[in-house]
């Protein structure tokens, strides 16, 4: 394989294999939180099967071919392949960076799936269900999608999420015949209560079915960034029905017999609602039941996220980047990167019930972040640790789970079964939270910290036995759904470093006493909800690198009019300088690399301009409190000023 990346799962050997997938994302832009929620949404259904014991195979990846990768490599001036090559980089870095487990990694323009896509042409076109015949109409190229004039919305794509203009084609085709398979669709969704959920998107399905099926053109004669088709020169295959061929590549289709058997068909098909009734719901299908292959047990389409309340575009700068998101979230609260990220995972998969629409709000994640990971998780930890420490010497104290406790916990590791059954993600975060409030109460109740007497030693430590050994279930249940924070957690509470399985997070008193607990800095330090602005997106070229800020961004820029008062070279550089200015209300002082271009003395009584809200940094031991502006990549070219005397601590727009 060239491009086909398997990670740790080896050909699985019997059909225990529970296969779920995300759609493969089209590159011809970078990831964003749409795609995120997919594969979070799947990494979490993947992480719940191992947990229980069975072998899965997980795989996302990205759709490679098609007029629009084609068309953006050439206004970039370099090759499709390049193109795609940078997109797909993007799209791995995110996934690692977001803690996606996946086992397979798959593109488009891989030798092996390219091949797989010529089989399944060719033994439809061998079953009579793939013809040639002329296609004369409208065309979605950003979309890469046909489509009818009756679904035509004032002339453009009535996709919600695209809107763009139409072109129109006319080519000599190949059409799929997925019309001869419309009745057994139809009865197939019709009975079959979980094959399509939830239930708003399979009626739709049912609707456009009931509409009449139409044959589908799966060749392109103009785009040849793509599959070709078999036997022909010049023609390529339509990139949907590239695309939709993953799958089966995926799973050994058609040269690995023994993979196949184990891995086929996929358990659980996860995507987003706009790709499922013409695509996914369809002709998917049909195609399956054309090459005689079983169907997926179910597909699942979640809804859009849109950006406080406004639909995510580039024109807006709303597009929210959850790495960038999660990178700013560590650096304003001073949490570890893995488990601010972890948070980005926990609020997108706790704040709306999966299948719905969803609005992202910055003071929503934060309120989530202080409400349920600062105050309820993380000071549940806090409250114990430094107790331990300080009376039990740093070890798990003896103890026994209380029948109060162990029954909350079962209760709730018992909700969160039936819940992520259902892909109810929110309501099994819910039913663990309620779990951990409890412990909180128990706490409460028990004030350990203010029992201090030699005699009453052993039923305090009892107490901070049973909290700890909860934290251990508790990292457990929570594992799926953030992996570095059920790490910390079990770090924290002196458990085996190593992840346990369901059960045993089920099993009562298996912390062992006397094992070490390790007190750190606080998992979430708490943020100010009314003062903390967090970055959200980082549009920029993976080919280029240029990036571009969203008008909402630049206003969060605070840029003062700020006076040298002092200003002195920093001992044992010739370039930095340490200056202290007045914003008229304030000082600051601030580090600055103009020693090459300034003398210290002529600065004083200068106005520079000041980035006022920057993080602040210590360097060479000296805390600086902003950024003078200046012009110039390598070396100092001149700073940024006023003209003429304007009131200190003006704002700069």
């Amino acid at each position: 394989m060239q491009h086909v990346q398997v990670r740790g799962q080896e050909a699985a050997d019997r059909k225990s294999v529970f296969y779920v997938t995300t759609p493969i994302y089209y590159v011809n832009s970078l990831p964003h939180i749409g795609h995120a929620y997919t594969t979070i949404a799947a990494d979490v259904v993947a992480r719940w099967q191992r947990l229980r014991g069975g072998e899965v195979v997980f795989a996302t990846g990205t759709d490679e071919h098609g007029a629009k990768n084609a068309q953006v490599a050439e206004e970039r001036g370099i090759s499709p392949q390049e193109h795609v090559d940078a997109v797909a980089a993007a799209y791995q870095a995110e996934w690692e960076a977001l803690g996606i487990s996946y086992d397979c990694f798959i593109r488009t323009t891989d030798p092996q799936h390219m091949r797989t896509v010529q089989h399944v042409f060719r033994t439809l076109q061998e079953g009579g269900l793939i013809y040639r015949a002329p296609y004369e109409g409208w065309y979605c190229v950003a979309d890469e999608t046909f489509v009818a004039e009756s679904d035509m919305v004032d002339g453009k794509c009535p996709n919600p999420e695209c809107g763009r203009p139409l072109v129109r084609v006319s080519e000599e085709s190949h059409f799929f015949r997925a019309s001869a398979f419309a009745e057994r669709l139809e009865a197939l969704i019709g009975q079959g209560e979980d094959f399509i959920g939830p239930r708003a998107r399979r009626n739709e399905v049912l609707g456009l079915l009931r509409g009449g099926l139409r044959d589908t053109c799966v060749s392109r004669a103009t785009v040849p960034w793509g599959v070709p088709v078999p036997g022909e020169e010049g023609p390529t295959i339509y990139v949907w029905f590239d695309a939709l061929v993953n799958y089966l590549t995926v799973a050994g289709y058609p040269d690995d017999v023994e993979r196949f058997a184990a891995v086929w068909p996929p358990d659980l098909q996860l995507m987003g609602k706009e790709i499922l009734p013409r695509f996914h719901g369809t002709v998917w299908p049909a195609m399956l039941m054309g090459l005689g292959l079983a169907l997926p047990k179910c597909l699942y389409a979640h809804g859009w996220w849109t950006v406080e309340g406004q639909k995510m575009s580039k024109r807006l700068g709303n597009v929210v980047d959850p790495v960038v998101l999660a990178q700013s979230l560590a650096a304003k609260t001073g949490a570890e990167v893995g488990v601010a990220a972890d948070a980005v995972r926990y609020f997108v998969m706790r704040e709306i019930p999966f299948g719905a629409d969803g609005d992202f709000s910055v003071q929503h994640l934060l309120g989530r972040f202080n409400a349920d990971l600062a105050n309820d998780l993380g000071n549940l930890l806090n409250r114990v640790l430094p107790q331990v420490v300080a009376r039990f010497e740093g070890k798990v104290p003896e103890g026994v789970v209380e029948e109060a406790v162990g029954a909350s916990r079962l209760r709730a590791l018992g909700e969160m079964e039936g819940r992520l059954e259902a892909l109810d993600f929110s309501g099994a975060l819910s039913a663990l939270w309620e779990h951990v409030r409890g412990l909180n109460k128990y706490l409460d109740t028990a004030a350990p910290w203010s029992r201090t007497a030699e005699h009453e030693r052993r039923a305090v430590g009892a107490v901070f036995y049973n909290v700890l050994e909860e934290l251990r279930a508790v990292a457990t249940a929570v594992e799926p759904f953030m992996p570095t924070v059920a790490s910390r957690l079990r770090e924290s509470a002196g458990a085996p470093a190593e992840s346990e399985g369901w059960e045993a997070a089920k099993a009562l008193n298996r912390l062992a006493s006397g094992r070490a607990v390790r007190k750190g800095a606080p998992l979430f330090p708490r943020v100010d909800l009314g003062k903390t602005m967090l970055s959200i997106s980082k549009e920029e070229s993976p080919v280029s690198g240029s990036a571009t800020i969203s008008m909402a961004q630049f206003q969060q820029m605070d840029l003062r009019v700020a006076e040298v008062v002092e200003a002195e070279r920093v001992a044992g550089t010739d370039r930095l300088l340490r200056l202290v200015v007045s914003l008229g209300s304030e000082g600051r002082t601030v580090v600055a690399g103009i020693g090459d271009r300034y003398q210290p003395e002529a600065l004083v009584g200068r106005q520079l301009v000041l980035l006022a809200n920057l993080e602040p940094v210590t360097i060479r031991g000296i805390r600086s409190e902003g950024m003078i502006l200046a012009v110039g990549e390598k070396a100092v070219e001149g700073l940024l000023t006023t003209d003429g005397q304007v009131t200190v601590g003006g704002k700069v727009r």
